[in-house]
C-alpha cells in the first residue's frame, strides 16, 4: 500500500521530517500550507524565498531518499491573473477568456476564481499544465495549433491511443457524477464488511444506496 505523509513544513525541519516519514515506509512527502508566496508573469505560485532558500534542492534531497514530492495548490486560477488579464503560458489565451463568468470564487480562501471549462482554451490549459487527456477534440486540436506536441514529443501518444479506432457501444464509457464522493463511499462500505463489521450484502446495499443519494444531488446541482 503506497503511504503518504503531509506535512505543513518548514525549511529546517524538513530532512528531519523526510528522514522519519522514510523510516516508516511513507514513500510521498507532500507539502501542504506555507510552501509558496507570490506569483510570476503568468499566475503561477512562487515558492517563498524566505522560508525556503534551496527550494529545488529540498526536492532534490527528497528524491535522492528515494521518496517522492507532492505539492497542494488551491482549486482555480489566481484572481491577480485575472485583473491583470496575465497571459496563459504557451498559449495564445489570457487569464479572462478562461475564467467563468460572473466572477466566481474557486476555494474558502477566496483567492483563486473559478475556470470554465467549456472554453476550448481552459481545456487546453489543463491538459498542457497537468497532463491529463484534453476533455474535447478542440482543446486537442488547439494544443495541436500552439505547438505544444511538437515542444513536448510524446505528450499525445495517450489520446492516439484512444482516438485510434472508431468507438463502440462497449467502448464509449459513461459520465459517472460525483464520482470521486461515489468512490468514497464504496470504499467505506467495502471496509465495514471486510472488517467483518457489516454484513457483506448489506454494506452492499448500504453504498448502492448512500451512492444514490449524491447520484440525486449531482442531477440537481447540475440540470
Amino acid at each position: 500500500m503506497t503511504k503518504i505523509l503531509i506535512v505543513v513544513i518548514c525549511a529546517l525541519g524538513c530532512v528531519a521530517v523526510v528522514v522519519a516519514g522514510k523510516k516508516h515506509g511513507f514513500q510521498y512527502i507532500n507539502l501542504d500550507a506555507g510552501w509558496n508566496n507570490g506569483e510570476d508573469g503568468y499566475g503561477r505560485p512562487l515558492f517563498d524565498s524566505a522560508t525556503f532558500p534551496t527550494f529545488i534542492d529540498m526536492i532534490r534531497h527528497i528524491h535522492a531518499n528515494g521518496q517522492k514530492v507532492g505539492i497542494y495548490l488551491n482549486p482555480g486560477i489566481s484572481k491577480t491573473a485575472v485583473q491583470q488579464n496575465l497571459p496563459i503560458y504557451g498559449t495564445s489565451y489570457h487569464a479572462q477568456d478562461v475564467v467563468a463568468l460572473p466572477i466566481t470564487g474557486a476555494n474558502v480562501f477566496d483567492d483563486a476564481d473559478k475556470i470554465d471549462y467549456t472554453k476550448p482554451g481552459a481545456q487546453a490549459w489543463w491538459h498542457q499544465a497537468t497532463g491529463y487527456l484534453p476533455i474535447t477534440k478542440a482543446a486537442y486540436e488547439l494544443s495541436q495549433a500552439q505547438g505544444f506536441y511538437d515542444r513536448n514529443p510524446g505528450a499525445d501518444i495517450s489520446i492516439k491511443q484512444i482516438t485510434l479506432h472508431p468507438p463502440t457501444e462497449n467502448s464509449k464509457g459513461l459520465r459517472l457524477g460525483s464520482f470521486v464522493l461515489i468512490r468514497d463511499v464504496i470504499e467505506d462500505e467495502l471496509e465495514q464488511a471486510i472488517s467483518g463489521k457489516t454484513a457483506p450484502k448489506a454494506a452492499l446495499d448500504s453504498a448502492v444506496r448512500r451512492g444514490n443519494e449524491i447520484l440525486r444531488r449531482f442531477e440537481k446541482a447540475n440540470p
